[in-house]
Order: structure tokens, then C-alpha cells, then sequence
């Protein structure tokens, strides 16, 4: 009865050391760096031409650059009636003015005579 209670702590041993032992195997092929020729220069001809790109520009009124008349009447039709977007223009100057009135506040005064009061 001992021998069959031995028998699978044995297994599962020898399937530990096994694991083990062949976890530190390394099967996979050397690996070499491939090499590339590139050239030290490269002088390309048209259509190419350096990239400028301009992601911070204002791209106001873009789909004029399609140049369809119903296009530009559609744009025009949606910005005239969209009434959340006149309202968050308004609340963009009004947070716009709100800014450059707390930016004057860090900014001394040009007045040596005028007198500050914090309240």
C-alpha cells in the first residue's frame, strides 16, 4: 500500500525536475543582426518635396479647398442655424475674456501712481 501512495509523489516529482531541467533549454536558432546598405545620401527628384507640417495652423473654412458651391451653402445653412455652436462661440469669448482679465492682474500696473487694493 505504501508503493501506491509513493508512486505519485515520484511522478509528480520527476515531472518537476523534468520541467526544470528543460525550461532552461534554448531551442531557438542563433539570431544575427541583418545587415542593410543604406546610403549616406539620397537625392530624390519631384513629386517629392520636404514636409511642412502645419497641425497648429487655424484651418478656417477647409471645404473651400473642394470647391463646391453646395458645399459652401451647407456650411454656411448649418453654422447660421447650429445653436449650440454660437452659444459655445459666446462662451469661448467670454472665458477668453475672463483670461486676459486675470492675466492683467499678474501684470503690474504701466501707472506708478495708480495704487492697488486686493479684496
Amino acid at each position: 500500500m505504501k508503493s501506491a501512495v509513493r508512486r505519485p509523489a515520484i511522478l509528480r516529482g520527476a515531472c518537476a525536475a523534468s520541467m526544470l531541467l528543460l525550461a532552461g533549454c534554448d531551442l531557438a536558432p542563433a539570431y544575427h543582426t541583418p545587415h542593410y546598405v543604406i546610403p549616406t545620401t539620397w537625392q530624390g527628384q519631384a513629386p517629392f518635396a520636404p514636409a511642412r507640417p502645419m497641425d497648429d495652423s487655424v484651418r478656417a473654412e477647409w471645404w473651400k479647398g473642394f470647391a463646391d458651391p453646395r458645399l459652401d451653402a451647407l456650411e454656411a445653412e448649418a453654422t447660421a442655424h447650429n445653436g449650440d455652436l454660437q452659444a459655445a462661440s459666446e462662451r469661448f469669448m467670454q472665458a477668453r475674456t475672463v483670461v486676459s482679465e486675470a492675466r492683467s492682474d499678474l501684470e503690474g500696473s504701466k501707472n506708478p501712481l495708480v495704487l492697488r487694493s486686493s479684496v
